[in-house]
């Protein structure tokens, strides 16, 4: 699989993801731009939102990712 991701909220488009792997309902991918390693690993709903958690420098966090037709409506923000 290849990818890229849109992070709107830091001004960044287009940014390579690493490491896409698709087992359904799970996805996981690694983006390697920035300061460190980001691994996210989410599940894919029937809306097309993948939500999950994110681990970068050690800090972990939740993530919801909608695609871009949806983000673009106003329906949903990554």
């Amino acid at each position: 699989y290849t990818g890229t991701i849109d992070i709107p909220e830091q001004g960044a488009a287009g940014i390579p993801l690493h490491d896409i792997r698709v087992d359904l309902p799970v996805v996981h991918f690694e983006m390697l731009d920035g300061p460190s390693l980001a691994v996210f690993d989410g599940e894919l709903a029937a809306t097309g939102e993948i939500s999950g958690i994110f681990l970068q420098s050690g800090v972990e966090g939740t993530f919801v990712l909608a695609p871009e037709a949806a983000a673009a409506d106003g329906a949903a923000q990554p």
